[in-house]
């Protein structure tokens, strides 16, 4: 599994058509204690031409072997998954 912050595009004002993504805020502690048994954590400084910094977990979760990798910042090329209003401040 793969996750990573929501790209959302500025709509209107001087950033128009611009893409931005949120500050991501991770609690691994709690993210690790969901697994039923944790097997490694590793945190990937990344390369900007070919991977975001992103932090891996292995292990047992609900009984299923997974890997979970949380990237710091969206893929180049993820697109925008909402759209910021840029006048009323509201995602559409």
């Amino acid at each position: 599994m793969v996750a990573y912050p929501a790209v959302t595009e500025i709509g209107g004002g001087r950033n128009d058509g611009e893409s931005v993504y949120p500050r991501l805020l991770l609690d691994v502690e709690a993210m690790s204690r969901m697994f039923d048994e944790k097997w490694g954590m590793r945190l990937d400084g990344g390369c900007a031409a070919l991977m975001p910094p992103a932090l891996d977990l292995w292990g047992l979760f609900h009984g299923e072997r997974v890997h979970v990798r949380v990237l710091l910042t969206p893929p180049e090329d993820a697109e925008p998954l909402e759209l910021l209003d840029a006048h009323t401040g509201v995602v559409v």
